[in-house]
């Protein structure tokens, strides 16, 4: 993993969290009308993730009475949505959080498993925001497994996610790169 010409990390914006992750093995033979289909699946979750994204604002000193009712309307929205998440992850299994390092070009994660095989073809279901009951389903290459202290790390390069997938995520880590830049301006 030395190597930043393999690293989908390298020189891009980085959104490092907790997410539910888990990958099983991509089989050869998925046609292109099947990644497609993907793609507008993980294209749905995350318009989601960044329209809920976008709720999120700063305070305005003089907000109108109009704002403060939309404000309410969003809060009981985020609450039924916080309550449908999580009557679906009683219904699912909902895999376990791992500690994730998300790019618009790949991702890396702890694995506290039997790591995927370098060079293997996986797919990576992942939970994006607890608020959102679906998960993406990412294509994607096996690229390096290193040993950490913390266990191992698992570095993959998306395949086949489509331009407006990726630019979607690139959206979601720019709005999670600016919200932590504020935050610590205020700090």
């Amino acid at each position: 993993m030395n190597n930043s010409d393999t690293n989908p990390l390298t020189d891009s914006l980085i959104y490092a969290t907790s997410m539910p992750l888990s990958w099983s093995v991509r089989e050869d033979g998925y046609h292109e009308s099947h990644y497609i289909r993907v793609a507008e699946h993980n294209e749905h979750v995350l318009r989601c993730v960044n329209l809920l994204g976008e709720q999120h604002r700063d305070k305005v000193e003089e907000e109108s009475e109009s704002d403060l009712t939309l404000m309410r309307l969003e809060a009981k929205i985020n609450m039924l949505l916080e309550m449908v998440s999580k009557l679906d992850q009683r219904i699912n299994q909902i895999p376990e959080s791992s500690e994730v390092k998300l790019a618009s070009a790949g991702i890396e994660w702890l694995c506290c498993d039997s790591p995927p095989a370098v060079g293997s073809s996986i797919w990576i279901k992942l939970h994006i925001d607890h608020r959102i009951p679906e998960a993406m389903n990412i294509p994607a290459q096996v690229i390096a497994v290193r040993e950490e202290s913390d266990g191992l790390i698992v570095a993959a390069k998306f395949e086949s996610i489509g331009e407006v997938v990726q630019e979607q995520v690139e959206k979601m880590i720019f709005r999670h790169h600016r919200r932590m830049i504020a935050q610590l301006r205020v700090e």
